[in-house]
């Protein structure tokens, strides 16, 4: 992908991005691409509808409709195989799900320039995020899109980030997980001390799992001149939950919550017991 990168013209360089980013994911379970390709053109109709309608009405049913076709594909691949017995669940779908969702409402709000149908479907195929995020804003992404070009800095950058996440993620994620797989998958004949080193090692196993392979993300998309949004920062260094959720763990996904559900769910209305309710009501 980087020698394509390095061939083609900055301006003609999206195409073959989305080409790689199709390989990608692609080439382990082809029918991906059929959940990848539905998502994408539900997205484009919906986002083209968006642009054409002016009523409020009109635009707050394509709204609608657009956020009930991915989200509610989402909802029943993830819980389907409780109705339906082995209920397709393609990989990723969660994440390009949620970047589908964030373009539609910022469509809808007017926040989003108009942006080729190549572009966006490039935004939720890029293969560096597809898997597990981080969840990049298109108003964001997009622009970047027209003519990506690395310079040395961000090469260098992303190098150092890609070495660094294979290093949590080789070195001490997968070295932790037979340990902590062992003491969990027998609890009743663990000592107490294999139980009380495992909860810890699995604090540290987890954390450096997935940011792990978002340095990873990150650090490869860097190689191309794409920057993605930092995920995770430091989070066991919080001084309180509200800091660990929502500006240290999965950042990407925290930050979306206030933005696209809690915001528009009560306004600037609530206090004490309603807050807590709305709080509740955005993590369900």
């Amino acid at each position: 992908a980087l020698a394509l990168f390095g061939i083609l013209p900055p301006r003609r360089r999206w195409p073959g991005l989305l080409a790689a980013s199709a390989v990608f994911y692609g080439y382990a379970h082809p029918s991906n691409l059929l959940y990848l390709a539905g998502v994408t053109v539900a997205l484009l109709a919906c986002e083209r509808a968006l642009r054409a309608a002016e009523r409020p009405f009109a635009r707050r049913a394509v709204l609608a409709a657009g956020l009930t076709a991915v989200l509610g594909s989402l909802a029943f691949l993830k819980f389907g195989g409780l109705v339906v017995e082995h209920a397709a669940n393609p990989a990723g779908y969660s994440f390009y799900a949620f970047s589908a969702a964030s373009l539609l409402v910022d469509a809808y709000r007017r926040q989003l320039p108009a942006a080729p149908p190549g572009h966006v479907a490039l935004y939720l195929a890029w293969f560096p995020k597809i898997l597990a995020g981080p969840i990049e804003r298109a108003s964001a992404f997009l622009p970047r899109l027209a003519a990506p070009r690395a310079d040395p800095a961000s090469v260098v950058l992303g190098l150092q980030l890609a070495a660094w996440g294979l290093f949590k993620k080789v070195v001490i994620a997968d070295n932790l997980a037979p340990f902590v797989d062992k003491a969990f998958g027998i609890v009743a004949y663990a000592s107490p001390v294999d139980l009380l080193l495992s909860v810890y090692f699995f604090a540290f196993q987890i954390y450096c799992d997935f940011s792990g392979y978002t340095d990873i993300a990150i650090g490869v998309s860097l190689l191309f001149g794409l920057p993605l949004m930092e995920n995770f920062r430091r989070p066991y260094l919080a001084k309180s939950t509200a800091e660990f959720w929502g500006e240290r763990w999965h950042i990407s996904l925290g930050s979306s919550f206030p933005a696209y559900v809690y915001i528009p769910l009560v306004g600037s209305r609530g206090g004490g017991f309603s807050t807590f309710l709305n709080l509740m009501g955005v993590f369900l």
